[in-house]
C-alpha cells in the first residue's frame, strides 16, 4: 500500500482511478508534473498526460461495468441458481456465484488434490448443464455493444491513441531476442 505522498508522485494527486493530478510539491519539496511519474510514462508513450478522454482505463472501465452489469441480469442470476444447484446435487455446496468453487480457500495451496480436482470437474459439468457459460457471455455481449456504441468517441481516440503508442513501445523495447 503506497502512502499518501507515494501516491501523490504517483498520481499528481488525482484520487480516481484514470483522472490525472494537476501536480504540486510533494512532502520532500520535489515538483510532481501533471500527472505524476504515470503521467510522465505515458507522455512517453504519446500520451497527453492530462488528457484522459482515449486512455486505456476507459476500455478497462468499460470492461468492468459490463461485467457487473451482466451479474445483475435475470437471466445470468437464474444460470448462477442453476450451476449452484447442480453443484449441490453433485456434494459440493456454492453460492450462486460466479467464481464461488474457484476462489474456494481448500484450494488454495501448491498441490492439486483429487478433491480439487472432483470440484473442478463438476464446475465444468454444471456450467454446461446449466448453460452459465453461454447465457453469461450472451449477456454480457449484448450490454458491451450498448457501451460501445454509446462510448464510440472515446473508443475510437483509444484505438487512434494505441497506433500511436505500439510502435513507440516496440522502439523503447529494442529489437526483440
Amino acid at each position: 500500500m503506497l502512502s499518501a505522498d507515494e501516491e501523490f508522485t504517483l498520481t499528481g494527486g488525482s484520487s480516481k482511478p484514470g483522472e490525472t493530478g494537476k501536480g504540486g510539491k510533494n512532502k520532500e519539496g520535489k515538483q510532481v508534473p501533471p500527472g505524476g511519474c504515470s503521467g510522465e510514462a505515458l507522455k512517453a508513450l504519446g500520451y497527453s498526460p492530462t488528457a484522459t478522454p482515449g486512455s486505456p482505463s476507459t476500455v478497462q472501465a468499460l470492461d468492468q461495468q459490463s461485467f457487473a452489469a451482466s451479474l445483475r441480469t435475470d437471466s445470468v442470476k437464474q444460470a448462477l441458481r442453476d450451476w449452484s444447484a447442480c453443484m449441490r446435487k453433485k456434494g459440493y455446496t456454492y453460492a450462486a456465484e460466479p467464481f464461488s468453487a474457484s476462489n474456494d480457500r481448500r484450494f488454495a495451496t501448491r498441490a492439486v488434490t483429487k478433491t480439487e480436482k472432483d470440484v473442478a470437474v463438476a464446475d465444468v459439468q454444471c456450467k454446461r448443464s446449466s448453460r452459465l457459460v453461454e447465457t453469461w457471455k450472451t449477456e454480457e455481449t449484448r450490454i458491451q455493444k450498448s457501451l460501445i456504441a454509446k462510448h464510440q468517441q472515446e473508443l475510437e481516440r483509444v484505438a487512434t491513441q494505441h497506433d500511436v503508442t505500439l510502435p513507440l513501445i516496440k522502439q523503447l523495447a529494442g529489437p526483440s531476442s
